[in-house]
């Protein structure tokens, strides 16, 4: 193989690597989609919605640019170009500084008018083939197109244009996407994520696409895998919020306030504990949505192997007396107790006071029926 021949490959293999790039880019921000398509028709097609050609070139983009003329040629050629809703020319060229397409989308009919005086007669007479000539006179000379069907399809139309190029879009991805913020571990980090959607995908004859399902269970795998634990910032985010007044009373309903009240708890013990209720409870929908495994594989366990288990073993050696009021006095002396014992790590769960404080209180409402039954006042069941 000759030295040229290795650096188109290299070149070749690095297209191939943008485009998928490009995928998961946009993956993470459209969310009214069921497939992404790489390579069928277009570069990366989300269903029959969008369809995104991709370019990773370092010249400007001018009016008779080839990337663009060649892509307005596909998108106007295509008999399927009327099921699509949009279509995106995502490209890493900058605008030229007199170019038509830096007021491109204000008035699709001007801008045919535009396109369609960008070549006079005279240039049109030695065409080669593939060149932005050669697509301009398809499109407008050949007489195979209708007025209407180009204005159609142009006006479906947009330039996304000077986009970052691949190093800096896994920069981009992992620092804004996934919070990986250290330089050296990005490029391995979305390495990693491209490799596992590459791997997933279902190959077909000139395609190859992933279910959005398929891609976001590897995309949060790699997550926990690379990051071990992806909800730190998620976990210490609740330490320090807290609920406004009108939203504490909204609580005050709830089981889990109504055994703090059989104790007769503080009032100011009691907000505290509706503060830990609402940010665990808050915590736990959004580690869910990261992971849809998170209660069932971490939290179910946490729950019920360490915190009820510790309540209910510490509860069971408490003598009940004959006197009411002295139950509940001791009933709440054992619950302040419970507050200052040093919290339990269970997996990625750390150590922190609010979660096992608002787990403890958790298990008292019991939301999820795990039949914990469990009360502060002694003698209770």
């Amino acid at each position: 193989m000759s030295e040229q021949q290795r650096n188109d490959n290299k070149e070749q293999e690095r297209a191939n690597f943008y485009k998928v790039l490009v995928a998961i880019k946009y993956a993470l921000s459209i969310n009214d989609y069921d497939k992404i398509i790489i390579e069928h028709k277009g570069d990366v097609t989300f269903d029959n919605k969008i369809q995104i050609e991709v370019k990773h070139v370092k010249e400007n983009l001018s009016d008779k640019s080839k990337e663009f003329w060649n892509t307005f040629y596909n998108w106007i050629t295509d008999p399927d170009s009327c099921t699509f809703e949009s279509f995106i020319l995502h490209t890493t060229q900058k605008l030229s500084n007199q170019t038509i397409f830096k007021s491109f989308g204000n008035n699709y009919k001007t801008d045919l008018f535009r396109l369609k005086k960008l070549y006079k007669k005279g240039e049109l007479k030695i065409i080669k083939k593939g060149s932005s000539k050669y697509y301009f006179n398809e499109i407008f000379h050949s007489k195979k197109y209708t007025e209407d069907h180009i204005l159609t399809t142009l006006q479906k139309i947009k330039i996304n244009h000077s986009q970052l190029n691949d190093e800096e879009l896994i920069s981009d991805i992992a620092k804004n996407h996934f919070k990986v913020s250290i330089p050296e571990r990005q490029d391995f980090f979305v390495n990693k994520c491209l490799g596992g959607t590459i791997a997933s995908g279902v190959a077909g004859r000139g395609r190859w696409e992933i279910s959005k399902k398929m891609f976001y269970k590897i995309i949060n795998d790699e997550v926990y895998r690379f990051l071990e634990k992806p909800s730190t910032t998620i976990y210490n985010s609740y330490m320090d919020k807290d609920l406004n007044e009108d939203d504490v009373k909204n609580y005050y309903n709830k089981n889990f306030v109504k055994k703090l009240n059989e104790i007769n708890c503080e009032d100011y013990n009691i907000n505290d504990a509706i503060t830990d209720y609402w940010r665990t409870t808050s915590m736990i929908i959004e580690l869910q949505d990261l992971d849809e495994t998170f209660i069932q594989k971490e939290y179910t366990k946490y729950q019920k192997d360490r915190v009820f288990r510790k309540l209910r073993n510490e509860k069971d050696i408490l003598d009940v007396t004959e006197n009411n009021s002295e139950n509940r006095k001791r009933s709440l002396g054992f619950y302040k107790k419970a507050k200052t014992w040093a919290p339990m790590k269970f997996e990625s769960i750390p150590e922190l006071e609010y979660i096992q404080h608002g787990t403890m209180h958790r298990i008292a409402e019991d939301p999820d029926n795990e039949n914990f039954n469990f009360h502060w006042l002694i003698g209770k069941k």
